[in-house]
């Protein structure tokens, strides 16, 4: 469903501005990584190269497990509380309409 966007002025499906906004984050996402590569091979000693890189490897793993574990937490934590909200909003809801 289409709405219009305030920003813009037009209006823009969901799934076309989230298209976007994936391409934008892969072109970024690739710099990022090619860039810490270089930069790991550059600042580190010739003898230590190998190790280094592993590290990056590992830490750059868990930090892609950790970073989706955090968010599947955040948006579990989100839900609940948009539920207990919702739910305080119905009792109180039901509570004016006892009282009127």
């Amino acid at each position: 469903m289409k709405q219009p966007n305030s920003a813009l002025g037009s209006a823009w499906a969901a799934e076309s501005v989230f298209l976007a906004m994936g391409a934008i984050a892969g072109l970024c996402d690739g710099a990022t990584q090619s860039a810490s590569r270089t930069l790991v091979a550059v600042f580190s000693p010739a003898s230590k190269a190998a190790e280094r890189c592993g590290f990056r490897r590992l830490f750059g793993r868990l930090a892609a497990i950790f970073g989706l574990l955090s968010l599947g937490v955040l948006r579990a934590l989100a839900a609940t509380r948009h539920c207990r909200w919702r739910k305080a909003d119905e009792a109180a809801a039901i509570i004016r309409c006892r009282l009127q």
